[in-house]
């Protein structure tokens, strides 16, 4: 894998475009960590080095912000988005006659995907942070469903941070953040339509449609990058 990860902010970064990446996870024997990283999981990163370390034992951290591809593309020449719900319905498709098998995690709000084959969900209490009694009770759920594949959309790092948890507990599983990709593909968020999204402005998009959930974020992160782009 070495030979596809560009370093980008901090982070080694995989450079395989979205239908390699699907491939990828298709046909994955054992465990694996994919992270889909924006230029929030970058500047978290920045911001403590316990993070910043559970990133980095990832397996692959996917290039899921536009300013990642931008970053890439200056440095490679080229370089794709894999974004978390294109992941997620492209590996969802690829799987559905397959014996896989695939555990939603998310939020009451969010877990309206409807019935997939192969398919089953859980919904955690609410908490900011998980602890040992919350990451052993998800633990029962991925027992229970034989999951291959568990899907995570718990916002932000603490996706990542759950997501890592469990890894240790069952390296065997293949553990997926995909961030608002549950909202996307159930229909309970509007998704910014292709050309916003290709010519990055989906930040701005999701800005104008949840202002006060996002807007200290998107500032903290439009700082970020004029901080460190022409570090990296």
């Amino acid at each position: 894998m070495d030979e596809k990860k560009i370093d980008l902010f901090g982070l080694r970064v995989s450079t395989m475009g979205l239908l390699e990446t699907g491939e990828w996870i298709v046909n994955k024997k054992g465990g694996a960590k994919i992270y889909c990283c924006t230029l929030n999981e970058a500047m978290k990163a920045s911001e403590s080095e316990v993070f910043k370390k559970i990133l980095l034992n990832g397996t692959i951290l996917t290039a899921d912000g536009m300013p990642l591809v931008w970053k890439m593309k200056q440095k490679m020449g080229k370089g794709e988005r894999v974004y978390g719900p294109d992941l997620m319905r492209l590996v969802l498709k690829k799987t559905i006659d397959l014996p896989m098998r695939h555990l939603m995690i998310g939020s009451r709000e969010n877990i309206k995907l409807g019935k997939l084959k192969n398919s089953n969900y859980y919904i955690p209490e609410y908490k900011d942070k998980f602890g040992k009694e919350d990451i052993n009770k998800i633990v029962g759920e991925i027992k229970s469903s034989k999951a291959d594949v568990v899907w995570i959309s718990l916002g932000a790092e603490k996706q990542i941070e759950v997501a890592h948890s469990l890894a240790e507990i069952l390296p065997d599983k293949i553990y997926i953040s995909v961030g608002a990709a549950f909202d996307f593909l159930s229909g309970n968020k509007r998704q910014a339509p292709k050309l916003v999204q290709k010519i990055g402005f989906e930040w701005l998009y999701r800005l104008i449609n949840e202002p006060k959930r996002l807007g200290k974020r998107y500032l903290k992160c439009v700082l970020f990058l004029v901080k460190y782009w022409g570090r990296d």
